[in-house]
Order: C-alpha cells, then structure tokens, then sequence
C-alpha cells in the first residue's frame, strides 16, 4: 500500500511502525521466519484477522515442535547413555572400596599385634623403668609420621582421610585400566538437565504447559 502511494522503504517502515503503535496493523519485522516477517495483518482483533494471522504462524509452530521433538529424543539418548556410565561408574567405584577395607583391617591387626606385644613386654619380661623410654620413642615416632604424612598429602592423619586417600587413588587406577572418565556422569546430567530446559522453553513457545525437568540422579559416592 505504502508503494502504491509512492513511499520508500524508509517512509513505508516508519508508517508500518506507527501503524501498529495503533494497534491497526500486525508486523512481526524481528521474525527469524521469512513468511512471518513478510506479513502484514490489518485489523488483528477482526475473526478473519486472527484466521490469517494463525496461518502465517503455522510453520513456526511446526518447526517449533519438530525441533522440540528432536530435543526429547536427545535427551532420551542421553539418559540411556547415562545409565551405561552410571552402571559403570557404581561397579568401579565398589571395586575400589576393596582396598581400603583390606588395608583397614590389616592396620587393625598390626596395631593389636603390635601393642599386645608391647604390654607383654612392660608386664611379663622387662620392668616398666626399662620399657619407659622405648614406649616414649614409640609414641613420638607417632607423632612424627603423623606430621610427615600431613606434609606429603596436605591431609589430617586421621581415619576417614587416609581411607579416602587410598580409596580415590584406587578408584583412579580402576579407571586408568578401563579408561574410564570418572567425569562424564556429571557432564551427561549437566546435558540432560540443559536439554529440559531447551523443551520447557520450546513448550512455552508452543503455548504448552512446561512440564517440570527432572534431572537423573547421579551415582552415589563411597563412604567409609
């Protein structure tokens, strides 16, 4: 109409846009779609207004919902992938905590060995003035690997960190052997979780209800 008239593009844009500032016509110029940006809807609160308006949004909507199916079929993939490396990951992680448990219960049993020792011989074989210095030896030889252990691990020597220590150095070994990312799990949930967010904002853009995302659990970790 603004051709007809013998306005340019410049003038045609401004009228365009004062047109629709009135409410008087429909444009959608920022369109990424080539037919919704190319229409012009007079009158957008008329029946038949509205009819034209819902024809030229029919292929935004289709490609809307085709891109929203091919996310969900992602994520679909993605979580069954997920449940492989979760899988993975748990018998790894409980083979690794076979080691610190053997190295639990062998300490336990040097140190009964070794103290019972010790008590048979301040009671039984030597008096308690010849065995004093040799248990103030033992105990400051205590101390000392304790600070040497805390100076090579920047780690307390106490019980749960040393197992800890021997259990992630085993679980790593594992994973080593298997070539195994210790990391992916959580990079597949990180994907998972940024893929329902793309279908929740794709169900908006649709005019659905966005379901809430619910995001995989990750394996859980060893305790000791």
């Amino acid at each position: 109409m603004c051709k007809n008239v013998g306005a340019d593009d410049s003038t045609s844009k401004k009228w365009l846009a004062e047109f629709q500032r009135r409410n008087l016509v429909l444009h959608y110029d920022q369109s990424k779609d080539d037919a919704l940006r190319s229409t012009v809807i007079l009158r957008p609160n008329k029946g038949e207004s509205f009819a034209a308006f819902q024809a030229a949004l029919d292929p935004v909507l289709y490609n809307l919902k085709h891109e929203r199916m091919a996310t969900e079929s992602q994520i679909l993939d993605a979580q069954e992938e997920w449940r492989k490396v979760a899988t993975i990951e748990t018998e790894l992680r409980n083979a690794a905590m076979t080691a610190p448990n053997v190295q639990k219960f062998l300490g336990l049993g040097f140190i009964t060995t070794f103290y019972g020792g010790l008590a048979y011989t301040v009671w039984d074989v030597y008096s308690w003035d010849v065995m004093e210095p040799i248990t103030y030896f033992i105990g400051f030889s205590a101390v000392l690997a304790s600070s040497f252990y805390h100076t090579m691990t920047s780690r307390e020597s106490t019980y749960p960190n040393m197992w800890n220590r021997a259990y992630e150095k085993k679980l790593s070994a594992l994973a080593k052997d298997k070539k195994f990312d210790l990391h992916k799990s959580h990079a597949l949930l990180a994907q998972i979780n940024g893929l329902k967010k793309d279908v929740q904002v794709l169900r908006l853009l649709e005019g659905k209800t966005a379901t809430p995302a619910k995001a995989a659990k990750p394996a859980t970790t060893a305790a000791a």
